[in-house]
């Protein structure tokens, strides 16, 4: 028998945060792809650049909990497939650039 979604979620409980998102990971390089080197290698150039305007003073940084509750503000006002995919798009995006502050 095949495993259910909330056996998967269940699963995911007991696993390091590590673990998870690298299940994570794979899940989205299986589904739709790795990411294109050049893409990757901008990605790794805007993240260098914007931790250098953080630690030099150039900018602030937008602390967890106003970031996710500007995210929970603007997925209250999507319906349910939507704020799916907007959670999905968040989490690929955060996970790959570590940056909350585009919300």
């Amino acid at each position: 028998m095949p495993i259910t979604l909330d056996q998967i979620v269940e699963e995911t409980r007991e696993m390091p945060a590590e673990v998870v998102a690298e299940l994570i990971d794979r899940i989205m390089v299986a589904r739709h792809g790795g990411i294109e080197p050049s893409v990757a290698e901008s990605w790794k150039t805007e993240i260098d650049r914007r931790i250098a305007e953080i630690e030099s003073g150039k900018v602030k940084g937008v602390p967890l909990e106003e970031s996710l509750a500007r995210a929970r503000k603007i997925a209250g006002q999507l319906e349910t497939w939507d704020r799916r995919r907007a959670c999905l798009h968040f989490n690929f995006f955060t996970f790959y650039t570590g940056d909350f502050s585009q919300l």
